[in-house]
Parts: C-alpha cells; structure tokens; sequence
C-alpha cells in the first residue's frame, strides 16, 4: 500500500491520463489542476483508494474522473467541468463515494456509473450535462442521494438495462426531457425525489422497467407526471402529480402498474388516465379537480380500480 501526497500540480496536454493510481494506492490528491488531457483527467483502478479533494478538472479528452476495478476511496469538492465524454465514469466493482462536487457541462453523462458498480452519489451538482446529470447501466447499483440533477439537454436520471439503484431526495428539475427515466430491466427504489417543471414527463418507466416510486414530487411538467409505457410495471405510492399539463399519471401499451394513495390534482387533463391495453390495478387515490377526467379509461384499457377519491 502506498499513500502519500500530490497538491498544487498540473497535469496538462499528457497523452494519456493526466495521473492514473492502481494497486492498493491510497494517496491524497489535492488541489491539482487536470486540464486537456487526451485520456481522463484522473483514472483510479485496481484496489486503489485514494482521497481526491479540491481539485480543478476539465477539458479532458474521455472523463475527468475515472473509477474502475474494485477500487472505493472519496471523491470531495472537486470542479469537473467541460470534459468530451463523462464528468464521472464508475465502472467494475468500483464503491467509490463522491461528495459535494460540482459536475457541470460535460458532453455525455455527469455521472455514468456501468458494469456492476455501486458508489454512493452524495450531494453534488450534476447540471447541464449532454445526455442526463446520472446515467446507471448494465448491473450496477449503488445510491443517489441529494444531488441536483437539472437542466440537463436530456434527463435528470437515467436508470437503463438491469441498473436498480437507490435514488433519494434528488431534485431532477427542468431538465429537457425527463426528470428521472427509467428503461429495459432496470428496478430499484426512488423515494423522496422532486422531479418537476420538466420539458417531458417527471418520471418516465418504458419497455420492462419495474421501479418502486414513492413520496415523489412531480408537478408542473409539460406532459405527465408520471408514464408508464411498454411492459413495465412496478409501484407507485403515495406521489404527488399535480399541475401537469397532460394527466397527472398516464399508463399506456401494456403497462400493468400497481398504483396506491397518490395525490393526481390540478393536472390539465385527467388525474389517472389508462390508454391501448393497458392494466395495474389504481386504489386509495386522490384525483379531485382535474379539467377534464378524475380517472380516464380508454381503448382496451381494463385496469382495476377500488376506493379512489374522484369528486371534484
């Protein structure tokens, strides 16, 4: 194991990675700048942990960090901004933490975590991003919590493939399309999170996506609240979609989802509406003063509905 300490250094115009630590390195690095490097900015492999805090990097030619192998250690107060691929790129086992950064502009992903990674997002700053503030693929896990996801050209949160990551008391706001957005196998739990005021829906579930959403704020976005399309499935419980210019959840193609004590008012068109052949099943909820419909049925919908509150 080495440690030790590299501050107030530049890494610049290298071939390669700016630094790359592997092994079982455990090294601080400080207040260095990692600034057009044609790899990333800095790549962390192996069983490495190191501290990473307080650092300036940006302009690189793939990610300005990068987190592989079964390597963990904290990430703090770094600035990641500009960089052509990722701000962030956590792949293998990584379990790295990454607390209080600012992850701004980058091309693709302020986030991408991949293969069967599992770090803990804490507190950063995941804005105006290409792509999404987070993006989870493959198998990985994981947690956000308290991150501002926003105004990013696509989502706030992206959760694909067989990703179930625990998302909790992010703020997934005016971003382009969708708030938090899930697709293929993807699961896991989303509570506590305001995915509002986006150019979409504020959470999105298509093709087998079965998620737990709950305690969710998803108000004022320019389509639903909440949609399920394809297969996908999963519970919603006791969200608030209200204010919505379509309905306040939408269920579509052949979603079935199990819909429970959520609060659907003041949405534009209907607070639960069911679409093609769509099922689920809706109970306990709220869908009062609505402008068109309480509960709308269409098509060859057939969803089951028991004890929900529709007097305007």
């Amino acid at each position: 194991t080495s440690a030790g300490l590299v501050t107030r250094c530049e890494f610049v115009n290298n071939d390669w990675h700016g630094m790359e630590i592997g092994g079982h390195a455990e090294p601080q690095i400080r207040q260095n700048l990692f600034h057009q490097n044609r790899g990333s900015g800095l790549a962390v492999s192996d069983s490495a942990q190191p501290a990473v805090e307080d650092n300036l990097i940006q302009e690189n030619g793939l990610s300005g960090l990068f987190y592989g192998g079964t390597s963990a250690g904290k990430s703090a107060r770094n600035e990641i901004t500009d960089n052509a691929q990722n701000g962030i790129s956590v792949a293998g086992q990584s379990s790295a933490v990454f607390f209080e950064n600012r992850v701004l502009r980058n091309l693709e992903f302020g986030a991408r975590v991949g293969e069967q990674a599992q770090p803990m997002l804490l507190s950063n700053q995941f804005n105006e991003n290409g792509l999404a503030g987070v993006g989870y693929f493959d198998s990985a896990s994981g947690a956000a919590q308290d991150n501002e996801c926003s105004e990013n050209e696509m989502h706030g949160i992206s959760v694909n493939n067989q990703a179930a990551p625990f998302l909790q008391e992010n703020r997934c706001q005016r971003n382009l399309q969708v708030g938090i957005d899930y697709w293929g196998n993807s699961a896991g739990l989303a509570v506590n999170n305001d995915a509002s005021e986006n150019g979409l829906q504020g959470i999105a579930l298509h093709e087998s996506a079965r998620p737990t959403l709950e305690n969710n704020l998803s108000n004022r976005n320019n389509d639903s609240g909440i949609i399920f399309w394809g297969a996908s499935a999963g519970t919603a419980r006791n969200n608030n979609c209200s204010d919505n210019r379509l309905n306040g959840i939408s269920v579509h193609t052949d979603a079935r989802p199990l819909l429970v004590q959520n609060s659907c008012t003041g949405n534009s068109l209907a607070g639960l509406a069911f679409y093609d052949r769509a099922g689920g099943s809706a109970s306990d909820n709220q869908c009062r003063d609505n402008q068109t419909d309480a509960i709308l049925v269409t098509d060859q919908a057939a969803p089951r509905l028991e004890d929900n509150a529709c007097a305007d």
